[in-house]
């Protein structure tokens, strides 16, 4: 049963590390286009950017939720796996 915990708290910690990477990578690229002077062959919309923020912003607080079982982990699973397609596809089809 230990070990079981262990490997929850292991995935759990992968997910929080990616929606805070998500999250970095669009307020980075947010600062990048609008308050530097560099140039870009291509940028990504400013709303796509705000977005992915905002989904990153809230797969964080359904880890929360699920860290003080106040959501189920099927429900967490579902929609954390949602706001990451939301997001990959928002990145490769902008």
């Amino acid at each position: 049963m230990n070990n079981c915990k262990r490997i929850n708290s292991i995935g759990l910690i992968a997910i929080c590390c990616i929606n805070i990477l998500v999250i970095f990578r669009s307020v980075y690229w947010l600062y990048q286009y609008n308050f530097t002077e560099l140039l870009f062959l291509y940028k990504h919309p400013n709303i796509i950017l705000i977005v992915d923020a905002i989904l990153g912003s809230f797969g964080l607080l359904m880890l929360v939720l699920l860290y003080r079982k106040i959501i189920g982990s099927k429900l967490f699973l579902m929609v954390i796996f949602m706001i990451w397609g939301i997001v990959i596809t928002s990145f490769f089809l902008s």
